[in-house]
């Protein structure tokens, strides 16, 4: 497997082929859906999903009980759902791999 480093602030972070920038595989994102969204519609949805070919699998997951703004509000408002499905995504492969200090 090849291995890139990708140089921020002096800080040199190990970057696999076929890795992106958080160390997870982008073959298999994920979307996220808010049940009482709108603004988002279920047909962009659908459409954003059928548009990502490349990819080896989509996962979609629908926030129940939740609005457009559930970054913004109460955890019994979709706001813990976003969390829960953000975290799940990025802790799926393992933790992303830890930056070195580089010239």
């Amino acid at each position: 497997m090849t291995l890139y480093w990708l140089k921020y602030k002096g800080t040199l972070f190990p970057i696999h082929q076929g890795d992106c920038l958080l160390g997870r595989s982008p073959e298999c994102p994920v979307v996220l859906a808010s049940e009482r969204d709108f603004w988002s519609r279920a047909e962009d949805r659908d459409r954003l999903q059928a548009h990502l070919v490349n990819a080896g699998e989509v996962k979609v997951v629908t926030l129940a009980g939740a609005t457009h703004y559930a970054h913004l509000d109460r955890a019994d408002k979709g706001r813990q759902a976003l969390i829960d499905a953000v975290k799940a995504f990025l802790l799926r492969s393992g933790p992303a791999p830890a930056p070195r200090r580089g010239e």
